[in-house]
Order: C-alpha cells, then sequence, then structure tokens
C-alpha cells in the first residue's frame, strides 16, 4: 500500500504530479507560476523570519545538520542581523527617563 498511490493503487503516484497540480492551481489563481520546491524554501524562510530555531528548521526540512540550513538560509538571518543593530545617535539623544 502506498502513502500516496495513483490512479492504480499498486503503483505510487508520478513524482510529477504534485508540480503538475501546483502549476494549475498557480494558473488558476493568477499567480506567478512557481515550483513545489519554491513552496519547500517559502516553508524554511517563514520558520526563520518568525524565530524558529535553526536546529528545529534543520530538522523540519530534513537536513544532516543546521549548517547546511545555514548555508541555503544565510541571506535572510543577515537580513534579521541587520535589524538588531543599535542606532547610538539616537540613543544617545533620547530623553532621558527620570528616576
Amino acid at each position: 500500500m502506498w502513502v500516496f498511490p495513483g490512479n492504480n493503487s499498486s503503483k505510487p503516484l508520478d513524482y510529477n504530479a504534485p508540480g503538475h497540480a501546483l502549476r494549475r492551481i498557480v494558473a488558476k489563481l493568477g499567480i506567478p507560476p512557481l515550483r513545489v520546491h519554491h513552496l519547500r524554501h517559502s516553508y524554511g524562510s517563514h520558520l526563520l523570519a518568525n524565530g524558529a530555531p535553526l536546529e528545529l528548521v534543520a530538522e523540519r526540512m530534513g537536513h544532516a545538520n543546521p549548517n547546511i540550513t545555514l548555508g541555503v538560509y544565510r541571506h535572510l538571518l543577515e537580513q534579521e542581523r541587520r535589524g538588531w543593530v543599535i542606532d547610538l545617535e539616537a540613543l544617545l539623544t533620547q530623553p532621558r527617563a527620570k528616576a
């Protein structure tokens, strides 16, 4: 018994079937073409963007170790790191709270 059987239950679903279905769906919705792999990458990107730990993302993506995940998604983590820069000028010119 197959997890994803095709029309003939003794054979698995053709490996191209998800891609074909996705093409039909995006065409119907009028959005730009994309591949199933794009959905996978989007999933990993959204996990990281929402604060999921790198180790969890690596596990979910099926990567052998977090270094692989880091190599694929480094650009996202760089953007996030830039968001943590402290503007010293703004910090020094802010009115001080009275104690």
